[in-house]
Formats: C-alpha cells, structure tokens, sequence
C-alpha cells in the first residue's frame, strides 16, 4: 500500500510523519488498502483550531474520506484517523452481511 502525506503551507517534523504512517498502517487490519493520502494544512484563521488533517483512502470498490481541525496535527490527526476506522468498519460490516 502506498501512503502519500503532503504538508500544505509548512514543512511537517519526522516524528508527525511517522506517527501518521503508523496510525494508518493500523487501518491495514480493518480493510485492503490500496492507497491512502493524508494532507496536513495550516488554516489562515486567527482561531487555535487551525491545524486539518484530511485523509483519502482507497479500497476496492470504494473511496472514504475523513477531516478533522484541532489545536496540534498529532490531535487532529487522531480524530481524522477514527473517523476513517469507523467508517470501515462499517464497510466491513456491509460487506459481511451482504455475504
């Protein structure tokens, strides 16, 4: 599987990235992944919750999305990431039960 991660507006740490490469690694266990891209931007705001972190995933036979906005990249990216592992696991279940 490949994982592409960009950094819009900054240049993210190594711990980030490989925190994130870790965390979607662990999306492997719920569904065949084909690809995944995780985009890290800086929003313009003035506001605390400016860090988003938008992840795109692809299975056979289908495409998720999840986003997520909080004070750090580590946050955000952990609501990003359980947002993506429910939405498989609700796949997985339709998949199942369609068996």
């Amino acid at each position: 599987m490949q994982i592409d991660i960009q950094a819009i507006h900054f240049e993210p740490k190594g711990d980030l990235i490989e925190l994130i490469e870790t965390k979607v690694e662990g999306l492997k266990k719920l569904a065949d992944l084909l690809s995944c891209e995780v985009y890290l931007k800086l929003e313009g705001s003035s506001s605390v919750r400016n860090k988003l972190v938008e992840i795109k995933v692809n299975i056979p036979n289908s495409k998720h999305f999840a986003s997520a906005e909080s004070d750090t990249f580590e946050a955000a990216a952990d609501q990003a990431i359980e947002g993506m592992r429910r939405q498989l696991r609700k796949q997985k279940g339709k998949v199942l039960n369609y068996n």
